[in-house]
């Protein structure tokens, strides 16, 4: 199996920390709405046992703890990511753990997490890890459990919005340095179900709200859920999957 472990190239450590509160606007309410979105269709509980894979700068995992009272890991291959979440948070329901993917297995037993979240991190890794992961969150997912993944679409503006966000630099490089595979909605399902869940929901997400949010974030609420469907070739695919 190919294996990446890690960035290829350097990304900050406190990146999607940033993105969400010192960005652009775009990157800003990207990463807003994908993470209202995400956590709407989790519907995540007190005392909920939660995985944050990819878990980045910790701004979900911190959210998940601290709004949610759940008790929250997030896991991250960016040693300086898991550098900035531990100096950044301090909840005692809160934790962060420098891995490689696969060593989720060893460090996780089988049927003992509630959810799992896996936003914008499967297109960095190779498919083949993939779908090795796949079968990890199934084994370490409680029977009922439920795993969320975010992840650009193939068939969607996005391809050109990379290639632009790469040749202008605009971003640290992402069609070379960061993502091995992009996939769509059907692709990305059978992946998933292969591993043995079923999907219970999915949606396409941000199609023009985030490149329109200079109008005020009413307007780009509004637009938001007006655009979030299945029918509409929104750039990042939201799908939920229980075990």
């Amino acid at each position: 199996m190919i294996l990446r472990k890690g960035d290829k190239i350097q990304i900050p450590g406190s990146y999607q920390h940033d993105a969400l509160y010192e960005g652009n606007f775009v990157q800003r309410s990207w990463h807003r709405l994908k993470y209202k979105e995400a956590l709407k269709v989790a519907k995540p509980l007190n005392g909920d046992v939660i995985l944050d894979v990819g878990c980045g700068s910790g701004v979900l995992s911190n959210m998940l703890a601290e709004q949610y009272g759940a008790t929250v890991t997030g896991i991250d291959g960016n040693v300086e990511a898991i550098k900035f979440c531990k100096e950044q948070y301090h909840l005692e329901n809160l934790s962060f753990k420098y891995m490689i993917f696969e060593d989720i297995a060893t460090h996780f037993h089988d049927n003992t997490i509630d959810k799992i979240f896996f936003l914008e991190t499967i297109e960095h890794i190779t498919k083949a890890q993939a779908e090795n992961l796949m079968n990890i969150f199934y084994r370490i997912l409680k029977p009922g459990g439920t795993l969320i993944i975010t992840t650009p679409n193939k068939f969607s503006f996005w391809p050109l919005t990379e290639f632009i966000l790469d040749r202008f630099k605009l971003v640290p490089d992402l069609g070379e340095g960061q993502h091995e595979h992009i996939y769509s909605s059907k692709e990305l399902r059978a992946l998933v179900v292969s591993s043995g869940f079923t999907k219970i929901f999915s949606e396409k997400l941000l199609l023009f709200a985030p490149w329109l949010s200079f109008m005020g974030k009413k307007f780009t609420d509004v637009l938001h859920r007006l655009e979030s469907n299945d029918l509409l070739p929104g750039s990042l695919l939201l799908h939920v999957y229980r075990k």
